[in-house]
């Protein structure tokens, strides 16, 4: 089965299963639940909205680290939605304190004084030979990973990037709080502007179950081409379930892989292969089709080979 979206495949399952009254009710309420949570939050944070952003502005000029982000940045469609009911989605203006109360309530707590963070940035893989220059954060929306990622390696230089102008301005505000020496930068996942090679550790917390599947496999070919010989690419996230898993199941999925200490490694699914690169002389040129044919099929013998 392949893993591409199908509108009206989802559509027609939403329907079939809505057919059982006991679910839909569960759902129903779950919805309402969330809808009402996010709009007592709403009134709460945009009650104060001008002295919000007025922090916002103060803290873009302090340090320690810094922030770039461009007021014309070119959203893509993908990302207007209001993923979680989130007013605004990602993109509002107070989105980084939205999602970062937010957070601690869906979690219960679990994300109080940053302990989820830290323990996915533990738990990011550290290169066999033990070099860690330079570290990057995928999506880091408020920032607690990104903040716990330098916590764990002091001496990295540690980058952390997010399409959301909102997102990178609120982590950043947090780490200048936290007097955390860390970089975050306004920047599409699937677009990364880093040197081939130039990365030790990636780390992607709970990114991919907000991306597109044709996004996320450009995402997984961009992390790959940055990372160094050795260096190691981590994925926190949820995925759900398929025929090969438990029915019942909404699993966490936690995930390592160490780029191949070649010049221009294939990676486990040739997700690094380009077209014209000189790199690529002396092996077969793999086709995207082709990739993505790989992709599926690994998917279909080994669900958790990518996580998606």
């Amino acid at each position: 089965m392949s893993q591409a979206s199908d509108v009206d495949s989802t559509r027609a399952a939403g329907d079939f299963l809505m057919q059982d009254s006991t679910l839909k009710t569960y759902y129903r309420v779950k919805r309402s639940l969330q809808e009402s949570f996010w709009q007592c939050l709403r009134r709460a944070y945009y009650s104060e909205k001008d002295a919000l952003l007025a922090a916002l502005d103060a803290a873009d000029e302090m340090g320690p680290g810094s922030v770039e982000y461009d007021p014309e940045f070119p959203m893509p469609e993908y990302t207007t939605c209001e993923i979680h009911l989130q007013p605004g989605g990602n993109s509002g203006p107070l989105a980084g304190y939205l999602y970062d109360y937010g957070l601690k309530v869906f979690m219960g707590g679990a994300a109080d004084n940053d302990m989820i963070a830290n323990m996915a940035a533990s738990a990011a893989r550290v290169p066999d030979d033990g070099k860690v220059a330079r570290i990057l954060d995928l999506g880091v929306s408020a920032g607690a990973t990104t903040t716990a990622l330098k916590r764990a390696h002091p001496v990295a230089q540690v980058h952390g990037i997010d399409i959301s102008a909102a997102m990178v301005r609120y982590a950043h505000m947090r780490a200048v709080e936290q007097n955390i020496d860390v970089h975050f930068k306004q920047m599409a996942a699937e677009q990364l502007d880093f040197p081939d090679g130039s990365i030790d550790i990636t780390l992607a917390m709970l990114l991919f179950h907000e991306l597109p599947v044709p996004v996320a496999k450009r995402v997984i070919a961009e992390a790959f081409r940055v990372l160094r010989p050795g260096g190691t690419f981590t994925i926190h996230d949820s995925i759900h379930a398929t025929a090969a898993m438990q029915p019942s199941s909404a699993q966490r999925l936690s995930k390592n892989w160490t780029q191949p200490k070649a010049e221009y490694a294939h990676a486990s699914l040739d997700v690094s292969s380009r077209k014209g690169d000189p790199r690529d002389a002396d092996r077969p040129y793999v086709s995207a089709d082709e990739r993505e044919a790989q992709f599926d099929s690994a998917l279909r013998s080994d669900p958790d080979t990518i996580g998606l």
